[in-house]
C-alpha cells in the first residue's frame, strides 16, 4: 500500500481515485457506516467539471445535475440589481452545475470502485507517527484495532481532522455568530427554474438554488447566535414566510428533503504538509457558502497533490515536487476564505444607508461586462494559476501567449483530447522533432501531441508543456531544447536516472 487516505467525502474519493489512476495502491478509510445522504454541497463549478472530463466522469454527471445558466440578485423592493449569466465563463462547460453531494459521492465511490478501491467504512484513525520514510497509524473497526504502515498519508476527513489534530497543524480564523437555516424543498413560483436567486431584503437574506427534479434548495438568514446555544432547526413555515417577504405571496414550499441550521466558519490550516501527512478539503480550509466553493476548492486540492505524490512515490520526480502543493493550494484557499467572507458581509450589509449604497454599485458597477468576467472567472476557479510556482518556467515567451502557471486553453477540441490523460503532455504547433524525441525519453511521463489549429490560441508559442492537472509547466516562444531539457531536469526523472 502506498498511501492511506482518511476520509471517504468527495475530496477523499476523488483523492483515492486519483492516486489509483496514477498507478499507487490507496487504502481508504471512512468512520461513518455510509456516504453523504443529505445534498449538503450543491454546486459543481466550470474548473471541476472539467477535471471530472480529465476522469471520463463529466458526461454521466452532467447528465444527473441541473445545468444553472445565471444568478439574479434582487433588492426587497422587488428590484432586479444584478443579473449575470454564466454563458461568458468559456471553456467547454459554461454553467454551474447544480447536483446534490449525495449524488456526487454516490458517482465518485462508484468511479472509484471501477478502479479497484472499496471504501473501508466504519473504520477511523486512532493514532499515527511518522518518521523519514514511513507513516505509522493505529486503525479501528468493528473488528478491533489494527496497526498499518504507509509511506504516505492524506486527511480528506473535513473541518474536525484527525490527521490535522495529530499534526498539531493550527486552524485559525473564526466562527460567524449569526445563524442559517437550510432546506431542499419542491418550490412553486415564477422565477427561472435555471437560475439562481440571491433577494437582499431588509430583515434578511435569502438564496435560492435550483436542484434536479425540480426541487430547491433554499438558504435564509435566521438571526445572531445565542451565547452557548447550538442553532435551531427551522420548519417550513419560516421558509414560507421569507418567500412572502421576497414579494412572491404566491409561492409555496412543500415535501422537505432536508432542514437544517448552521453557522459558518471562516478558517484555515497553517499548513497542509507535515513530512509524510497531507490535508485537503475542509480539513485545510473552511469558509461562507457565498459563491458555492468548498466542495469544488477540495477536489481541485485532490487533483494538484495526487499525480505529484504518484510521481514521488514512484520515483520519477524529486522529493521537492511535494512541497509545490502547499506553495500551490494555499494562496488558492486564503484567496476563497477572503473572498466568500467578503461577498457573505456584502450580503449582510443592515444599515440602510449603507445597503443603498451596496444597492447602486450592484444595479451599475455589475452590469459592466469586464466586472461579470472577471467574476465569472473567479467563481467558477478558472481564474486559478499557478505563476508564482517553482515548478513552471518561461523561455523566450510571445506576448500574447499563456503564462506559465496558467490554465492551458483548451477552446481547440483537438487540445481537449489531447491533455486527457495521467502525463505531461508536450504541445507542438509545427513538426518538432524534438517533441518526438522527448516524448521517447521519457516514456509514460510525457507525450507528445501535434495541435497546429490551436497555434493562434496558445499566442505564437512554438511549444507547451502542460502539466497532468492541465495547467502549463513550460512554455517557449522558439524551440530551444536545451531550455525544455533544462526544465525537464528539474522536475521528473527520466527511467533510465530513476
Amino acid at each position: 500500500m502506498d498511501a492511506l487516505v482518511v476520509g471517504a467525502g468527495p475530496t477523499g474519493l476523488l483523492m483515492a481515485a486519483e492516486l489509483t489512476r496514477h498507478g499507487l495502491e490507496v487504502r481508504v478509510i471512512d468512520r461513518n457506516e455510509h456516504g453523504a445522504t443529505e445534498s449538503r454541497a450543491l454546486a459543481i463549478h466550470a474548473r471541476t467539471v472539467e477535471l471530472l472530463d480529465d476522469l471520463g466522469l463529466a458526461g454521466t454527471f452532467v447528465q444527473r445535475g441541473l445545468r444553472a445558466g445565471g444568478v439574479s440578485i434582487w433588492s426587497s423592493s422587488g428590484e432586479r440589481l444584478a443579473h449575470v449569466k454564466f454563458d461568458g465563463i468559456g471553456g467547454p462547460f459554461p454553467f454551474v452545475l447544480d447536483l446534490p453531494q449525495s449524488e456526487t459521492e454516490a458517482l465518485l465511490e462508484r468511479h472509484l470502485e471501477q478502479l479497484g478501491v472499496t471504501v473501508q467504512r466504519r473504520t477511523e484513525l486512532v493514532a499515527f507517527e511518522q518518521d523519514s520514510g514511513f507513516v505509522r497509524a493505529t486503525l479501528r473497526s468493528p473488528a478491533g484495532e489494527e496497526a498499518v504502515e504507509v509511506p504516505w498519508a492524506i486527511g480528506c476527513d473535513g473541518s474536525h481532522s484527525s490527521i490535522r489534530h495529530g499534526l498539531g497543524i493550527g486552524f485559525e480564523g473564526a466562527t460567524v455568530e449569526l445563524d442559517w437555516g437550510i432546506a431542499d424543498v419542491a418550490l412553486q413560483w415564477p422565477l427561472a427554474g435555471d437560475e439562481m436567486h440571491m433577494f437582499l431584503l431588509e430583515d434578511g437574506l435569502l438564496a435560492t438554488f435550483p436542484m434536479p427534479e425540480g426541487r430547491w434548495r433554499l438558504i435564509a438568514e435566521i438571526g445572531p447566535s445565542g451565547a452557548g446555544e447550538p442553532p435551531s432547526t427551522p420548519d417550513l413555515d419560516f421558509f414560507a414566510a421569507y418567500l412572502r417577504r421576497t414579494g412572491h405571496a404566491e409561492a409555496t414550499v412543500a415535501d422537505p428533503h432536508w432542514l437544517a441550521a448552521f453557522r459558518v466558519n471562516e478558517r484555515q490550516a497553517s499548513h497542509v504538509r507535515d513530512r509524510r501527512a497531507f490535508i485537503a478539503g475542509d480539513a485545510a480550509h473552511v469558509h461562507s457558502p457565498a459563491g458555492g466553493q468548498g466542495m469544488n476548492t477540495g477536489l481541485q486540492d485532490a487533483y494538484n497533490l495526487a499525480w505529484k505524490l504518484a510521481l514521488v512515490e514512484r520515483g520519477h520526480a524529486p522529493a521537492a515536487l511535494l512541497d509545490t502543493y502547499e506553495t500551490e493550494r494555499w494562496p488558492v484557499a486564503q484567496r476563497v476564505v477572503k473572498q466568500t467572507s467578503a461577498l457573505f458581509r456584502m450580503a449582510l450589509i443592515g444599515a440602510p444607508a449603507a445597503r443603498r449604497l451596496r444597492d447602486a454599485a450592484l444595479r451599475h458597477v455589475a452590469a459592466l461586462a469586464p466586472v461579470q468576467r472577471r467574476l465569472l472567472q473567479s467563481i467558477s476557479e478558472r481564474d486559478v494559476n499557478y505563476r508564482d510556482s517553482p515548478i513552471v518556467a518561461e523561455y523566450r515567451r510571445p506576448h500574447d501567449a499563456p503564462r506559465a502557471g496558467d490554465l492551458a486553453p483548451d477552446a481547440d477540441p483537438q487540445v481537449r483530447d489531447a491533455l486527457r490523460g495521467t502525463e505531461y503532455v508536450l504541445l507542438t504547433f509545427g513538426d518538432e522533432p524534438v517533441a518526438t524525441l522527448i516524448a521517447k525519453e521519457y516514456r509514460g511521463l510525457v507525450r507528445a501531441a501535434a495541435v497546429p489549429s490551436a497555434r493562434e490560441a496558445f499566442g505564437g508559442a512554438a511549444l507547451c508543456l502542460v502539466r497532468p492537472d492541465g495547467y502549463v509547466g513550460f512554455i517557449a516562444g522558439e524551440v530551444d531544447e536545451a531550455a525544455l531539457r533544462g526544465y525537464l531536469d528539474r522536475v521528473l526523472i527520466a527511467h533510465d536516472q530513476a
